[in-house]
């Protein structure tokens, strides 16, 4: 992670929490967008939730890819010890995944 995305990413963790609070305290309040379109500020912020999911599932991924994935560069003689350590933790997560998608898929059919 660069100093980019570090500023970045807290400058905008700040302004969602900021919004997200005044939404909460609005609590049932009727947001009006358009002539036609309301909505109360809690169900504007679980939509916004629900928008942020795949972005927060995004970043979760690559920082368990980047934890238990990482690069090819390490010293002499520390590979086996690398892997090793992590291989138990690496063929879970495949495994896990793998087990996923394929009952997803078949119930997906069979359903």
């Amino acid at each position: 992670m660069d100093w980019y995305w570090l500023v970045i990413g807290g400058w905008m963790a700040t302004q969602f929490a900021l919004i997200a609070l005044k939404l909460l305290l609005a609590g049932d309040k009727v947001l009006t967008f358009s002539s036609n379109t309301q909505m109360t500020a809690r169900d504007f912020l679980k939509e916004g939730l629900i928008t942020l999911a795949p972005l927060a599932a995004g970043i979760a991924l690559n920082f368990v890819r980047d934890k238990f994935f990482p690069m090819g560069t390490f010293a002499i003689g520390q590979g086996e010890l690398r892997h090793s350590s992590t291989e138990v933790i690496r063929t879970v997560l495949i495994a896990g995944f793998a087990v996923s998608i394929v009952t997803s898929v078949v119930l997906s059919w069979f359903s």
